[in-house]
């Protein structure tokens, strides 16, 4: 017998939640033999309790604050769908590093004007 995890379907050899690739905690018998499809459910993430990180799988400490509390939760892609309206190009990139592309371009005109003489 086969035990698939019930939301991505990782095989495993005994019916031993939580799931070592997504951290669900349910797993169904499969027979070797039979080919099924997995029913994904929603999908979980691991919340810190402190710091509010989220992560895929439930592994603790918290890497951004070391807690070892972490809550099963369902995400919220709000805060995604508002990046994704704002428009980002080549500009709103390069604008931090203009003042270091300033400063790289003036020393190579300085560069060459030197070697020049």
């Amino acid at each position: 017998m086969v035990y698939r995890c019930e939301r991505c379907g990782k095989p495993h050899a005994r019916d031993d939640p939580p799931c070592t690739d997504c951290g669900y905690d349910s797993f169904k018998q499969y027979d070797e033999e039979t080919s099924a499809t997995v029913e994904t459910g929603p999908n979980f993430v691991w919340a810190c309790s402190d710091c509010g990180r989220q992560h895929v799988k439930h592994t603790p400490p918290c890497s951004r604050c070391g807690s070892q509390e972490l809550e099963k939760i369902e995400p919220s892609y709000e805060q995604l769908d508002r990046d994704l309206e704002r428009r980002t190009g080549w500009k709103s990139i390069a604008r931090p590093y203009l003042p270091l592309m300033v400063l790289i371009a003036i020393a190579g005109l300085g560069l060459i004007a030197l070697i020049a003489l």
